[in-house]
């Protein structure tokens, strides 16, 4: 058997061959770092190549995605810098093999361009497509002999170039001259990075007479560039792009120039590169593992009196707690809340500084923690300090564990927020003291509302009682002198007397029935009966029923056919105090030409009922009152009839209103919503 320091000598000697391996497959060296870098490095770009890298003449400096990429390398890799331009692809190249520049901001990585230049880490890739005319329907795809158009010095030549078939490859020293060959036909194809022809359509505004065949022919990666010697210089580019590329403003830049998301950094991508990073790391820690273990300790050590420092000196209380919740560590804030010292705690538990009533919630809430379902808490609750009092405390308690998953301890911080809760309590009584008080007033108001309400009920019944009694008499009187005279005319055998006597009788008998009529209308409270009416035909048939006095002219213009949802009794009676009304007006009317107009019209949602006089009218100031009861501007009458008019058309969602229609007379329009026929 090998002896054990030969073997541990071996394995050492095999870590170091690994660890050489791998850095040698880094894209630096770090013996590189010897070599001088020029201050400042001179960075070519292409004088119009937007949106990638361009001389913007409005602002007299470079601009584009590679610009401001650089911009913020140069800044990382603490990089002085000045631009050159160039005119092509090809020129870029060999002004930096010339000497004439140090750095191509962007430029996409082939094979060919490997042997004289050292690219750094990508920086982003490049769909490239071929387009055609939009309105070529021959074209495909490559192939023999077909007039394919590209820029010079682009990537695109050597891949055209390896296709089987052999197209006849035409060179245009910018992409807008390239376009517009195709454009004129003496191109069949033109093959480009997408972004820059698209850009150069919108600014033409012709992006409607090109197109793209197919999906993309490949895809270019792209990264700066240096001669193949200089090392160092591409070490430092190296460092700034990792840190810009793996930082927020890579992201920003991007979709600033190219309006989405980078698709270079792709899950996959992002897990082989750490992965790669990893298998790095752990054979540098392998290599280096005594000076990293020491560097270690001395970061723990570090981070521990730090962590020491902040626990001892918040002016919140802390608390480190073991899983059964002892107290391993508590911080002076803490022993000055709840007034025991950091010896007392030592012998405590989380149980003995909280009410019984807590228990319970927070046993839950610890399992949750312990059971790894949640990384940290956050609760109010009550506190029992050494002296028996209550605080109110707002705690924040996270659960510290292994690599492992293990729960090692927790750590509670705990705000004291005793004077917020009492605030709150006090604003709570405070709160239920007024609603209380509302409340009572309430009350008060509820009560003197229903004083009133009966004071008025019983002023409205005494009018009542007042207005029909007074009605009642006169023509209960009447009816009285008309008895008295029949008996007289029957005892001298006038029969002409005794006519007229039971005439006025009849009108007195019918003067009494109108007032209890509308009295009982007014108090009807039931609901509707409803059903589809025709207006025309209830109004016509109302008209018929009734007595029409001499001299009063009746004009009918019934022709609306509408068709209502409502209570045909109830409608019929809104008809017949209308026209009554109407009657009356022009009865106490001492002109000779007295009209009654009934007419009847249909909108699209409802059916108008308009009942017209040219009486002596009623007095604007008095329009509001007349659907008031017990309200009338006649010598006789209870008054209640307008207001049975208003009440049943509301109940059928209507309304009803009094116009004027010249210097004499009333108009009354009733509408109503129109129903089914």
């Amino acid at each position: 058997m090998m002896p054990v320091a030969f073997k541990n000598s071996m394995r050492l000697f095999l870590l170091l061959l690994l660890a050489e391996a791998v850095l040698l497959c880094l894209p630096y060296h770090v013996s590189a770092e010897t070599e001088s870098i020029p201050d400042p490095v001179r960075v070519v770009i292409l004088r119009n190549s937007p949106p990638l890298q361009f001389y913007d003449n409005e602002e007299s400096r470079p601009s584009g995605f590679a610009i401001d990429l650089f911009d913020r390398v140069a800044a990382e890799s603490k990089l002085r810098f000045s631009y050159v331009l160039a005119d092509t692809w090809s020129e870029m190249i060999n002004m930096i093999l010339n000497n004439q520049a140090d750095i191509v901001a962007s430029l996409a990585i082939s094979e060919e361009r490997r042997k004289n230049l050292a690219f750094s880490e990508v920086i982003h890739s490049t769909p490239i497509s071929m387009f055609i005319h939009s309105e070529n329907t021959a074209v495909e795809g490559l192939s023999t002999g077909l007039r394919v158009g590209t820029t010079e010095g682009s990537i695109s030549i050597n891949f055209l170039n390896r296709q089987p078939e052999k197209v006849d490859l035409r060179l245009h020293k910018t992409i807008p001259e390239g376009v517009f060959a195709l454009l004129a036909g003496r191109d069949d194809a033109f093959v480009a990075a997408d972004w820059l022809v698209f850009r150069e359509l919108r600014d033409a505004n012709i992006e409607d007479r090109i197109k793209i065949v197919d999906k993309p022919l490949f895809s270019i990666k792209r990264a700066m560039a240096v001669q193949a010697e200089k090392l160092a210089l591409l070490n430092r580019l190296n460092l700034g792009i990792t840190a810009v590329i793996n930082s927020p403003d890579y992201r920003e830049i991007y979709v600033r120039w190219y309006g989405q998301a980078p698709t270079e950094w792709t899950v996959k991508r992002v897990l082989i590169m750490m992965s790669l990073l990893l298998a790095i790391t752990v054979a540098i820690l392998g290599s280096w593992r005594m000076l990293t273990a020491r560097r270690l300790n001395r970061a723990l050590r570090e981070s521990e009196e730090k962590f020491r420092s902040i626990f001892e000196s918040a002016a919140a209380p802390m608390a480190i707690i073991a899983p059964n919740k002892t107290f391993l560590q508590v911080n002076p804030s803490a022993c000055r809340l709840f007034g025991y010292t950091k010896e007392e705690f030592q012998s405590l538990n989380v149980d003995d500084i909280e009410p019984s009533s807590n228990l319970e919630k927070t046993n839950h809430q610890n399992e949750a923690l312990k059971s790894d379902d949640r990384d940290f808490i956050e609760r109010e609750k009550r506190y029992l300090c050494k002296d028996g009092s209550m605080v109110w405390g707002h705690s924040t308690i996270a659960a510290v564990r292994d690599s492992g998953g293990n729960l090692l301890h927790f750590v509670a911080l705990t705000q004291n927020i005793t004077k917020q809760k009492l605030a709150e309590l006090e604003l709570v009584k405070h709160k239920d003291h007024l609603e209380v008080m509302v409340a009572e007033k309430t009350q008060e108001l509820q009560s003197a509302q229903d004083e009133l309400l009966q004071q008025e009920r019983l002023a409205a019944l005494g009018k009542l009682t007042a207005t029909v009694s007074h009605e009642l008499r006169n023509p209960l009187g009447a009816l009285t002198n008309g008895l008295y005279n029949i008996e007289a005319a029957l005892d001298a055998n006038d029969g002409q007397m005794a006519r007229k006597a039971l005439q006025l009788s009849e009108r007195s008998v019918n003067r009494c029935v109108r007032i209890i009529e509308e009295l009982l209308y007014y108090g009807r409270k039931d609901r509707l009966e409803q059903k589809p009416v025709a207006i025309d035909e209830l109004i016509n048939e109302t008209l018929d029923e009734m007595k029409w006095p001499e001299g009063l002219e009746l004009r009918r213009e019934l022709k609306s056919d509408a068709v209502v949802s409502g209570d045909e009794e109830r409608l019929r009676r809104v008809v017949l105090n209308l026209v009554i009304n109407a009657q009356q007006a022009l009865q106490e009317s001492n002109q000779t030409d007295k009209l009654i107009l009934v007419a009847t019209r249909k909108s699209d949602t409802t059916a108008e009922i308009m009942v017209e006089d040219n009486g002596p009218g009623i007095p604007e100031d008095l329009h509001e009152k007349i659907f008031e009861p017990l309200f009338s501007t006649k010598s006789f009458g209870v008054g209640l009839g307008m207001s049975v008019v208003k009440e049943v058309i509301q109940m059928h969602k209507g309304d009803v209103t009094l116009q004027s229609p010249g210097q004499h007379g009333c108009r009354f329009v009733v509408r109503i919503p129109l129903g089914k026929s």
